[in-house]
């Protein structure tokens, strides 16, 4: 095993994102239909890159998102 294979991926698939907020993948990819060619702040999902043909999330862009609809409502206690 090299020393990048142990560092966690700064990036999540799209079945970890789907099973983080336990929504369904088609969910996601409605999401990103809907969203293409749109400004950030104009987006209904989150942001996404495609490496190598592959969708990603980077964790930063998810945590960000995850803020800026964080309900103040709710509590994480």
């Amino acid at each position: 095993m090299t020393n990048y294979e142990r560092v966690p991926s700064p990036y999540l698939t799209e079945d970890q994102l789907a099973e983080r907020w336990g929504v369904s993948k088609r969910t996601l990819q409605g999401h990103r239909y809907r969203d293409k060619g749109r400004a950030l702040e104009a987006m209904s999902g989150p942001p996404w890159v495609s490496i190598g043909g592959a969708v990603r999330y980077r964790l930063c862009d998810i945590t960000a998102y995850e803020m800026r609809h964080h309900s103040t409502a709710r509590c994480c206690a």
